[in-house]
């Protein structure tokens, strides 16, 4: 549910989606998740850099796209909004990614 506050936070237009020749990640801030709600639901498989969290491409990039939908009142499933928003980023053979350290909630 959308918060209704001059302070409610608001999501980034664009969101960039890191590849290497291995993996993928998808950028989004820390309190993303928290105004998603599923700070707890992201596994240590991803990573996190100050206030950066780069999601994981297996789970938990589908976690934060399926909150994501539900939260704009779009289906679970209606993967095509949320790509429209996402620029894909080659990082080269080895991302830097791979170097922060694994995500645990704050």
């Amino acid at each position: 549910m959308k918060k209704n506050n001059a302070t409610a936070f608001v999501f980034p237009g664009k969101f960039r989606f890191h590849e290497d020749a291995g993996h993928g990640w998808l950028e989004v801030p820390y309190q993303a998740l928290e105004e998603l709600k599923i700070v707890e639901a992201i596994t240590e498989c991803s990573y996190i850099k100050r206030d950066r969290v780069y999601l994981e491409e297996d789970l938990d990039t589908l976690t934060f796209i399926e909150a994501w939908l539900q939260y704009h009142g779009n289906r679970r499933a209606d993967y095509k909004v949320f790509f429209e928003k996402m620029e894909t980023v080659w990082d080269g053979d080895c991302s830097k990614i791979r170097t922060y350290r694994h995500y645990l909630p704050r």
